[in-house]
């Protein structure tokens, strides 16, 4: 309805640089009311039904809306390569001072002859071109970034989860735009972020060429709040970095394709293990715990850490004292080989389980501490309990690692998960009176210390702390 476009207008007024206003979503639309409340440039937009626009509306009609816009004089009307040449050169014959975005969409894949078809495009003379694809990985991105430089005239960038990475970098490679919803639920397109995330979160404003850029590498990635605090902390600190995720399937293509892309990594699981083998050195802590979660790009040289085990025995130590305490962990992946090695360090007696006892007694043998089988848990009596793997991490926030029973007051329990804030285990602790220690605290202990290496500047936690409460529902 033309009522609540005007609302979203007034909002898009306050965020975006360009409105582009989908008049295939408005059955009553007017036309003049909705171009006069635009207070920023405007893109009219009525996209052909089966190139993913919403109301199924006959040529004739669309050309006629199309044309409206331009006599009312919007900034730029946007028609699809598919429409025809007799439809494009009917609204190029009567523009004015409105610009054509002329349209390619593939919603399937990225193609390989993407500068075959912008030739296409670009000989037909519309003002701007705009090729959008679909990436079925991480790699499509590549392929646009590579395929924007030079071009002063284009639009472009990937649709999908996998082509995020694109909506928020396309502007450093040269895109002329970027396109966002203006809040959740009103995207027009798989993979949108919202305005407000580019502009407030991830700066796409201020990003340029000369952009470093830092992310999240790991599979899955959607919890990581990784993206929030360090974009955070980059602005408040004026440094010109971003921070984005990388969704990798297959980390060898990974580091042999864009090995050159970023100054700084952040590694998640399932890679925090696998990721050592690309890397030319690696500290001596991170080699004696065999597990990274930091890299840095040093003179071409990428170089491996694990600020890990910092983040957790600080955050523990704010809660309670390591020295001669008897520690079962729960777990046996590149988390708790951090936290084993920090709490062996701290002369803490480290006692490991996992529901694979091969693992837990490897990892055991390999550090030279105890073991348990997991369904034997019940005969260790620990001073602290932390669980180091993803039970209870959206979206099975219902789940918990350890049965209610086990947990006495007089323990101190640890869970390493932080999306949620509060799991079911934290929660069922501090009921049970146990004193409590929260995944985030290990994760922006951790964070400022890999903040440190790849920038070599201290950042305050709590600084990261509150970009994180108050960006998380």
């Amino acid at each position: 309805k033309t009522k609540e476009a005007l609302r979203d207008i007034s909002i898009a007024n306050k965020i975006a640089e360009v409105i582009e206003i989908r008049t295939d979503y408005i059955s009553d639309l007017d036309l003049p009311i909705l171009l006069k409340s635009a207070k920023k440039p405007v893109i009219i937009t009525h996209r052909k039904y089966d190139e993913g626009g919403f109301l199924q509306t006959h040529e004739n009609e669309r050309l006629e809306i199309l044309k409206s816009a331009i006599k009312l004089r919007a900034d730029f009307i946007d028609i699809e390569y598919t429409s025809g040449n007799e439809i494009i050169n009917e609204l190029k014959k009567r523009k004015r001072k409105t610009k054509i975005i002329l349209s390619y969409h593939n919603f399937k894949e990225t193609p390989t002859n993407l500068e075959e078809i912008y030739s296409k495009l670009n000989k037909i003379n519309c003002d701007i071109v705009k090729i959008v694809t679909y990436a079925s990985s991480i790699n499509d991105n590549l392929r646009i970034f590579g395929f924007l430089e030079g071009k002063k005239n284009l639009i472009a960038f990937c649709m999908g989860e996998y082509g995020q990475l694109s909506r928020i970098l396309a502007i450093k490679y040269g895109s002329l735009l970027t396109y966002s919803s203006l809040s959740y639920g009103k995207e027009s397109a798989e993979g949108q972020l919202t305005g407000e995330m580019l502009k407030e979160i991830y700066h796409v404003h201020k990003i340029n060429k000369n952009t470093k850029i830092y992310g999240l590498l790991g599979n899955p990635i959607k919890e990581s709040k990784g993206y929030i605090i360090h974009n955070n902390a980059f602005r408040k600190l004026g440094l010109n970095n971003v921070y984005v995720n990388f969704l990798v399937d297959d980390l060898e293509f990974f580091f042999k394709e864009f090995r050159g892309f970023f100054s700084g990594l952040s590694v998640t699981m399932p890679f925090k293990i696998d990721v050592m083998k690309y890397l030319d050195r690696i500290d001596v802590n991170a080699e004696k715990i065999k597990a990274i979660n930091t890299i840095v790009r040093d003179n071409n040289k990428l170089i491996g850490y694990n600020t890990d085990y910092i983040g957790a025995i600080k955050a523990i130590k704010d809660k309670t004292s390591i020295k001669d305490k008897k520690v079962l962990i729960l777990g046996a992946g590149g988390v708790a080989r951090a936290i084993v090695y920090g709490v062996l360090m701290e002369n803490g007696i480290a006692i490991i389980t996992d529901i694979n006892n091969v693992k837990s007694e490897y990892l055991a043998n390999e550090f030279d501490c105890d073991s348990c089988k997991f369904t034997e848990i019940n005969k260790i009596k620990p001073d602290i309990l932390i669980n180091a793997t993803p039970v209870g991490m959206i979206p099975n926030i219902d789940d918990i690692s350890v049965s209610e029973d086990y947990l006495r007051k007089e323990m101190t329990v640890f869970d390493v998960v932080y999306s949620p804030i509060e799991t079911k285990l934290i929660k069922t602790a501090r009921d049970k009176g146990c004193k409590v220690i929260l995944g985030i605290d290990m994760f922006i202990y951790q964070a400022v210390e890999q903040f440190r290496v790849w920038t070599t500047k201290n950042v305050n936690a709590e600084l990261m702390r509150r970009s994180i409460l108050e960006n998380t529902d």
